[in-house]
């Protein structure tokens, strides 16, 4: 009787340490850090890529919409994102680094003699 304990106690302080041993080694813990740190940067992009399909999907819904809203909100699309204008409109651009540049240079006043 007194020998199956010692073999049972055995066992247990063995697979304890086999158990610790592979746990606290030198490339266990580290190696299940950056898979939590992984993990965690998985699921914020999964929550980022959820929220960029519902606004797409909104999108999509308002572009096939022929309400006026639907309308507004591709007029808006066609100007902002396309550069297109409606027949009659003058589109005018300005170039800001040749603004800024301008704003650099002295102006001569004129003088007159």
């Amino acid at each position: 009787m007194m020998r199956s304990h010692y073999w049972i106690a055995l066992a247990v302080i063995t697979t304890s340490l086999t158990f610790g041993f592979t746990l606290l080694s030198r490339s266990a813990l580290p190696h299940l850090w950056h898979m939590n740190v992984k993990a965690d940067s998985l699921q914020y992009r999964m929550v980022s890529l959820y929220d960029e399909i519902a606004t797409i999907s909104t999108e999509i819904q308002l572009l096939s919409d022929s309400t006026s809203k639907g309308r507004t909100f591709l007029k808006r699309v066609a100007r902002e994102e396309l550069g297109m204008i409606a027949p009659g409109e003058i589109l005018v651009t300005i170039d800001s680094q040749r603004n800024e540049q301008a704003a650099e240079l002295p102006h001569e006043k004129n003088v007159h003699p």
